[in-house]
C-alpha cells in the first residue's frame, strides 16, 4: 500500500470514529429540525404525484424520531413525539392511499391508531378508513375432506383463482362461485361472500358417489338406412316432374288459343253494322268461326292443364317413406364398491 493510501485510509477511518460521536450528541432539536426537513422534503414529492418517494422521506423522518426518542428524558417531549410519530405514519397512510395502494394504506392508518394520534388526526383516519373498505381485500382460508380438491373460485367481473385445498386466499370484496371436484367425488358448487378486510375460513366435505355411480351415458346406434329402388326414385320423380311441365305449357298454350278467340270476338263485333263492311259477310263469318275454334281448343287445352297440375300435386303430397328411428342404449359404468356416504357440511 503506497503512502498515500495508508494516508488516506487513516483519515476517512477518523472521520467516521468522529462522525458517530457526533451524531450520537445531536440534541433533540437538531433531530426535530431534521426530521421536518425531511418531511417538508416528502411533501414536495407528493405534490409532484411522487408518492412513493414521499412515503421513502417520510420513513427517515420517522427513523429520525425514534432517535429522538432515545436521547430525551422528558415525558412531555417523549409523548410529543410519540404524536409526531403517529402523525407520520397517518401522513404515510394518506400518501399510500394517494398512490391507490389500499392495503398499505390501511396497514400505516391502523398504526397511527395505535400510536397515539390526536384525537382530530383520528377522526380524519376513521374517515379515510371507512373510504378504504370497498377496496380492502379479504382473506378467504379453504379446507376440504377429502384434501387435494381442486379449486376455482370466478366472480362476476370474470376475476378468480385457481389451487388445490387446504389453501389460503387473499382477494377483492364480492361475491364468488366456488366449484370443488375431485376424482370419485361429486362435485360441489357453493357461493361465498367475501367481506372487505375481514377473514374467513370454509370448511367442506365432499359426497363420494354411492352405489349408482357416475351420470349414466347415452349411447346411440346409427340407423341402418334402407335403400329404395333406384328405378321407382327415377319414376317417381318423372311423373311427378312432367305433370309439372304439361300444366305449365299446356296452361300457357290454352290462354293463348283463348285470347286469340277474344280478339277475333272484338274484330268482327267491331266491323258489324258498319257501312264500309256491308259486303264483307263472309270475312265476318271466318272470324267468329275462327274464334269460336280457338276458344273451344283453348277450354280444352286449359282443362288439361288443370289435370296434369293436379296429378303432379298429388304426387309431391305423397307421404314419404320415414326414416328409421334410432335405437337408444343406456349404458351404465361398473358400480364402486360400497362406501361410506358423507354429508356436506359448511362451516363459515
Amino acid at each position: 500500500m503506497t503512502t498515500y493510501s495508508l494516508r488516506t485510509f487513516i483519515i476517512s477511518l477518523m472521520l467516521l470514529g468522529w462522525a458517530a460521536p457526533l451524531h450520537a450528541n445531536m440534541t433533540l432539536t437538531q433531530y426535530k429540525t431534521k426530521a421536518r426537513t425531511l418531511f417538508y422534503e416528502g411533501r414536495k414529492l407528493a405534490e409532484q404525484k411522487a408518492y412513493l418517494g414521499a412515503v421513502e422521506k417520510y420513513k427517515q423522518a420517522i427513523d429520525v424520531l425514534k432517535q429522538a426518542e432515545s436521547v430525551t428524558k422528558s415525558k412531555t417531549e417523549l409523548s410529543g413525539l410519540r404524536k409526531s410519530h403517529a402523525t407520520f405514519q397517518y401522513i404515510i397512510g394518506r400518501t399510500y392511499h394517494l398512490n391507490k395502494s389500499y392495503e398499505d394504506a390501511h396497514t400505516f392508518y391502523r398504526r397511527a391508531l395505535s400510536g397515539g394520534a390526536s384525537l382530530k388526526v383520528r377522526q380524519k383516519i376513521l374517515e379515510y378508513i371507512n373510504d378504504l373498505k370497498p377496496y380492502l381485500k379479504g382473506t378467504l382460508r379453504i379446507v376440504t375432506t377429502p384434501a387435494g380438491v381442486t379449486l376455482t373460485l370466478l366472480g362476476k367481473g370474470g376475476q378468480g383463482k385457481v389451487g388445490r385445498s387446504p389453501t389460503s386466499w387473499k382477494i377483492r370484496p364480492g361475491t364468488y362461485t366456488l366449484t370443488l371436484a375431485a376424482p370419485g367425488y361429486q362435485t360441489l358448487q357453493q357461493s361465498v361472500t367475501i367481506k372487505p378486510g375481514t377473514s374467513s375460513k370454509q370448511t367442506f366435505i365432499l359426497k363420494k358417489y354411492g352405489f349408482i355411480g357416475p351420470p349414466q351415458r347415452i349411447v346411440k346406434k346409427r340407423p341402418t338406412k334402407k335403400k329404395k329402388p333406384t328405378q321407382q326414385i327415377r319414376t317417381e320423380d318423372a311423373l311427378k316432374w312432367t305433370g309439372v311441365g304439361v300444366a305449365a305449357i299446356a296452361g300457357i298454350t290454352g290462354i293463348t288459343f283463348i285470347a286469340k278467340a277474344q280478339s277475333n270476338f272484338s274484330q268482327a263485333q267491331g266491323m258489324i253494322g258498319k257501312y264500309e263492311f256491308r259486303n264483307q259477310t263472309n270475312t265476318i263469318n271466318n272470324l267468329v268461326e275462327g274464334g269460336n275454334t280457338f276458344q273451344y281448343a283453348g277450354l280444352v287445352v286449359v282443362s288439361i292443364a288443370v289435370l296434369a297440375g293436379a296429378g303432379a300435386t298429388y304426387l309431391f303430397l305423397q307421404p314419404k317413406t320415414p326414416a328409421p328411428q334410432a335405437q337408444t342404449h343406456l349404458v351404465s359404468p361398473p358400480s364402486p364398491s360400497p362406501s361410506r356416504t358423507v354429508q356436506l357440511h359448511v362451516s363459515q
